[in-house]
C-alpha cells in the first residue's frame, strides 16, 4: 500500500536514517493526572509521589548487567485528543508518566520483566494510575539513537494507523520535514514485539525547550498544509506528548 502525500514538499530530501539500535525496549505509560483543558500538565501530589518511587526503582534496574538505560519522564505538554476515526473504541494515550528501560537485546526483555524492580514498578503505577500501558518493543527505524541527557525536551508519539506498513513508509516521508523545520537530530521508531493497538511509538529529543519545539512545529504553515493533511489522507492519527527527563 503506497502512501498519499498532500501538497508534498519536494525540497526536503530523504530522511537521515541510520541502522536501528539493537536494544530491547520496555515502555510503560501511565495516566495519573493529565490535563483536562489546556495542554499544560500541572503539578500533582499523587504524580510526584509516583515519580519519586519510580526513580528509586530505576536506579536499581540500571545496575542490571543487561540494562543499557533506565529512564523516567514526566509530561509537560499533552495535547487534547480524540479516538481515531478508524478505531473509535481506542482510548487515546494520555500518559503523564512514562518509563523507558532499554536492554542489550530484545531477548533480555523477558528476564527484565520478571525482575523484582519491574514488579515493584508495575505495583506503583497500577496503584495510582487510571490506565497503564506496558509495551515490549524493538527499534525498526532511527534517525539517531536518543541520548538521555538531563536537559532537553523528549517526545513520545503514538501512531494509530489502519495499516502499520503505511505508517512506517510515511514516517520516512515526514521525517525530513521535522529535521528541516524543528531541528530534529534523533529519533527511534519503537514497534511492539507482539500485537498492539498502535503501529509504533516514535521517541525523540530536542535540546531546546518545550515552547521552542512547539513554535517551530505548530507555527509553520506547511505543518497545517502538508503534515496534518497527509496523516489524515493515510488514515493515521498521532498522539504526541512532550516530557522532561526525571
Amino acid at each position: 500500500m503506497s502512501v498519499t502525500l498532500v501538497r508534498p514538499q519536494p525540497d526536503l530530501g530523504s530522511p537521515s536514517l541510520v541502522a536501528p539500535p539493537p536494544y530491547g525496549y520496555l515502555l510503560f505509560g501511565a495516566t495519573i493526572a493529565p490535563p483536562k483543558g489546556p495542554p499544560i500538565v500541572r503539578r500533582n501530589a499523587t504524580r510526584q509521589t509516583v515519580l519519586t518511587r519510580i526513580s528509586q526503582q530505576l536506579e536499581e534496574l540500571a545496575k542490571l548487567e543487561f540494562v543499557v538505560r533506565a529512564t523516567g519522564y514526566r509530561a509537560v505538554v499533552i495535547p487534547p485528543a480524540r479516538p481515531p476515526r478508524l478505531r473509535p473504541a481506542l482510548e487515546p494515550p494520555r500518559f503523564d508518566v512514562t518509563v523507558l528501560i532499554e536492554t542489550d537485546t530484545p531477548d533480555s526483555l523477558s528476564e527484565l520483566g520478571a525482575t523484582p524492580g519491574v514488579h515493584a514498578m508495575r505495583t506503583v503505577l497500577h496503584g495510582s494510575a487510571s490506565h497503564v500501558k506496558e509495551l515490549q518493543a524493538r527499534c525498526v527505524k532511527a534517525i539517531a539513537d536518543v541520548e538521555k541527557r538531563a536537559r532537553g525536551t523528549y517526545l513520545f508519539n503514538y501512531w494509530a494507523a489502519e495499516d502499520p506498513q503505511t505508517a512506517l513508509e510515511l514516517f520516512d516521508k515526514l521525517a525530513p520535514w521535522f529535521e528541516t523545520n524543528t531541528g530534529l537530530q534523533n529519533s527511534t521508531v519503537l514497534q511492539s514485539l507482539g500485537d498492539d493497538d498502535f503501529a509504533f511509538v516514535n521517541h525523540a529529543r530536542w535540546d531546546s525547550g518545550v515552547l521552542s519545539v512547539a513554535a517551530h512545529q505548530f507555527l509553520r504553515p506547511s505543518f497545517h498544509r502538508f503534515v496534518r493533511p497527509t496523516l489524515d489522507a493515510n488514515n493515521i492519527q498521532v498522539y504526541p506528548a512532550l516530557y522532561r527527563k526525571l
